[in-house]
């Protein structure tokens, strides 16, 4: 929905998670809320793409957690897609089930701040999510 003229812009979600695995989903929103991050959780690939096209850019630049493994549109096409129509907007993490070392400097070089390997650690990802809001603040002269 698009403010009216004269209406201000509703916030932007400060962490855009996208992952169709529903364990790591609940995870990382019990992370989150703990921490009193916003975010918004979506499980589709196009939807997710949809979103992040359609958002406002703004000052502070925000922070999407990416797994490869989503239906529709998979995380390696959405990264591609981001860096070619909003480069330099998000800061994106990429979440595989793949460790190795060609699937991490794929995303990396895509334009990933981070490539997690699954199962994630719920007290390194917290304390990850902590580190990534605030080069999100300091991108933004917040912090």
């Amino acid at each position: 929905m698009m403010p009216t003229a004269g209406q201000p812009a509703p916030p932007l979600p400060a962490i855009v998670v996208a992952t169709a695995d529903e364990s790591l989903s609940r995870m990382l929103t019990f992370a989150l809320r703990h921490a009193h991050l916003p975010h918004e959780v979506f499980s589709s690939g196009t939807a997710v793409l949809d979103k992040l096209l359609s958002m406002p850019i703004g000052a502070r630049s925000p922070i999407v957690v990416l797994d490869v493994d989503l239906p529709g549109v998979d995380g390696h096409a959405i990264l591609e897609r981001l860096g070619v129509h909003r480069p330099d907007t998000f800061l994106i993490v990429v979440l595989s089930s793949h460790a190795d070392e060609s699937v991490q400097v794929r995303s990396l070089l895509a334009g990933a701040v981070d490539h997690l390997a699954k199962p994630v650690n719920i007290r390194g990802v917290s304390a990850k999510l902590q580190r990534w809001a605030a080069m999100s603040a300091r991108q933004a002269g917040v912090a």
